[in-house]
Parts: C-alpha cells; sequence; structure tokens
C-alpha cells in the first residue's frame, strides 16, 4: 500500500536516471481514512494493529465479531456497508464454499472510486469478469500476489493494467519464517518417533 500511493517504485527509477523533481508526485496521506478489513482472522488482527499505527480508521466485517478488537478500536459493520465506505479494503477470508465470490458483481460495484483493494489470498472470493471490468475502467486500484492462480487469459490481463500492482507470493519468504518450518518440521519429527503425534491433519 505504502509503495503504490507514494510511488516508490517510480521514485527509486527517477533517481536512478538523476531525476530529483518532485512536483510530478503528489500523493495522499492514510491518517484519517477509512479502512475496511474484510475477515478479522490471525493476519486480519494484525493487519489491524498496524493500520492503529498510521491513524486509520478501522471497521471490519467477519463471519464472527471480535468483540475484544471492538475493544481495542475496531468498528463491526455489515460487509456492504464496509466496500462502499473504505478508502483502503483489505481481504483476509481464507478461499471455501462460503468464501468463494462472496464479493459479487454488486458488491464490486460498491467500492469507492480510488479506492484501493488489497488482497493478499484467493481472487477466486471475487467476481473476476466484472472485477477485470471496473479496473479497466480505472475505478479503483488492486494489489494482489495471487495473480498466478487465475488462468492465464486472465492474471495476463490484469498485469497489463496500470491501475493493477501485482507481486508474486513473497511476504512468507525471511530467513527466520523458513528457519521456524525448519524447526517445526524436526519437532513434528521427534514426537512422532516418541509416539506423540502433533499438528495432525484429519
Amino acid at each position: 500500500m505504502l509503495d503504490y500511493i507514494r510511488e516508490l517504485e517510480k521514485g527509486k527509477n527517477n533517481a536512478k536516471k538523476g531525476i530529483f523533481e518532485f512536483n510530478e508526485f503528489l500523493s495522499w496521506e492514510l491518517k484519517g481514512k477509512t479502512f475496511g478489513i474484510i475477515g478479522l482472522g490471525n493476519i486480519g488482527k494484525r493487519v489491524f494493529e498496524i493500520a492503529l499505527g498510521f491513524g486509520l480508521n478501522v471497521i471490519y466485517w467477519s463471519r464472527n465479531r471480535k468483540m475484544d478488537y471492538e475493544e481495542k478500536g475496531a468498528r463491526y459493520v455489515e460487509l456492504d456497508d464496509l466496500i462502499k465506505s473504505s478508502d483502503v479494503i483489505a481481504v483476509h477470508l481464507a478461499r471455501n464454499e462460503e468464501t468463494e465470490g462472496i464479493i459479487n458483481k454488486n458488491r464490486l460495484n460498491l467500492i469507492k472510486k480510488g479506492a484501493v483493494v488489497i488482497i493478499f489470498t484467493s481472487l477466486k472470493l471475487m467476481d473476476i469478469s466484472n472485477l477485470i471490468d471496473l479496473l479497466n475502467q480505472g475505478k479503483f486500484t488492486l494489489i494482489s500476489d495471487y495473480l498466478d492462480m487465475l488462468p492465464e487469459e486472465e492474471w495476463k490481463k490484469l498485469v497489463q493494467l496500470n491501475n493493477v500492482v501485482a507481486y508474486p507470493p513473497i511476504a512468507f519468504r525471511t530467513k527466520e519464517a523458513i528457519q521456524r518450518q525448519k524447526d517445526l518440521l524436526i519437532d513434528n519429527l521427534v514426537k512422532f518417533s516418541e509416539g506423540n503425534t502433533q499438528n495432525k491433519v484429519n
């Protein structure tokens, strides 16, 4: 989000070319804007905490209300109300039978003009055909690292648009996270050899 609204990539490229003029840059501040979180699970909760640090007004929708986070400043609203009132929308729902297509054509049309939609989960939560149409019209900006999970003809249409910011899925690639995975694997093997199965998958 910061990379996009501050045009950091453009700024870095200009500086490498020896262009230090700043008048062509005009960003907007996060403080006071409405930040909507769809799905207040473990990741959504952490995003909420970070959003507070930027002075954002956080609203959320989740299948279950999180009263402890409402006490911390998150305000629960219905999904349609969140979509139409947010300046930035962060989607943190897992894809399943209940959530696939949850952001349908009608809900996509509720998104504010000029809003930023961040979805670091399956784009199948959205109506892809209408998503592409609205992005082509320049209605809002999409930031995602899941485009490659779409059929090739769809993600190729998306990555060509100026209001689509695409990343490879690199958020989890840290030295620390990889070490934790290794430690967990070893711990699981040791426990299993001792007859104590943990992290069992049904």
